[in-house]
């Protein structure tokens, strides 16, 4: 266990001379521009987490193995997508649409049946006509 005052002293010494060249990697390997800092910071994080069990030797190679990972381990955790599939059963034979939609609060998107009639509704805030029911699904209360 590296104490507090020697982890420091690594860090100004070694790692933050790094920052320039850091962000520039973060850039180019990063979609969004407005997360640079963020990642920046995280890694740091995990780079002063990883040095408290002992200094590593070669700092840079560290630096951007540490950061590699983070944004690989990012990258995988953004594509995750998780879909709600119901029946496609309809009481009519109208078509029937799958529209993936994005609830608040939500970290994927949800596909679920609808109709036209319920599209329209949705956009112009009104309910459906009962010329046009819907899907017959138990979660649509249909």
């Amino acid at each position: 266990m590296v104490d507090d005052l020697a982890l420091k002293e690594w860090f100004c010494r070694e790692v933050l001379p790094l920052e320039r060249a850091l962000s520039a990697f973060i850039r180019r390997n990063w979609r969004v521009a407005a997360e640079v800092v963020d990642l920046r910071q995280d890694i740091y994080e995990r780079v002063l987490l990883g040095a408290r069990h002992g200094l590593p030797p070669r700092a840079g190679q560290f630096v951007y193995t540490v950061a590699r990972n983070h944004l690989i381990n990012r990258a995988k955790r953004a594509r995750i997508v998780s879909f709600d599939v119901g029946p496609i059963w309809t009481r009519s034979l109208e078509t029937t649409y799958w529209i993936p939609s994005v609830t608040p609060g939500s970290r994927g998107v949800t596909a679920h049946s609808t109709r036209p009639g319920k599209i329209a509704a949705a956009v112009s805030g009104s309910r459906p006509t009962s010329q046009n029911p819907g899907p017959v699904d138990a979660r649509d209360g249909g």
